[in-house]
């Protein structure tokens, strides 16, 4: 059984084989290596919390959902703020939101 740490890491890894020149799935195992791949536990230490501005009202049901759903990000962005910086990925013409 997979574990999701290492789906997280499949998906990841996959996910750059166009972007670094390798179309070859075979080489996912080679980039999974915790020498080349590290990916921390939730709960380790670190520096901010980066999150997306969700924008898309298709994906969340229609545009009531979707409004409920930028309420809640922003509520869990001001929580953890009060503990590291948030970076709260959006495209400018999101940014007022």
């Amino acid at each position: 059984m997979y574990t999701r740490r290492y789906v997280a890491k499949l998906c990841g890894a996959a996910a750059m084989l166009p972007l670094i020149g390798c179309g070859d799935p075979r080489q996912v195992d080679d980039m999974l290596n915790e020498k080349a791949w590290k990916m921390p536990e939730e709960a380790s230490p670190h520096e901010r919390t980066f999150m997306q501005w969700p924008v898309d009202a298709k994906t969340y049901g229609g545009r009531a959902y979707l409004e409920e759903v930028q309420g809640t990000i922003a509520s869990i962005a001001r929580a953890i703020s009060g503990y590291e910086p948030v970076v709260m990925l959006a495209a400018k013409e999101y940014h007022a939101d």
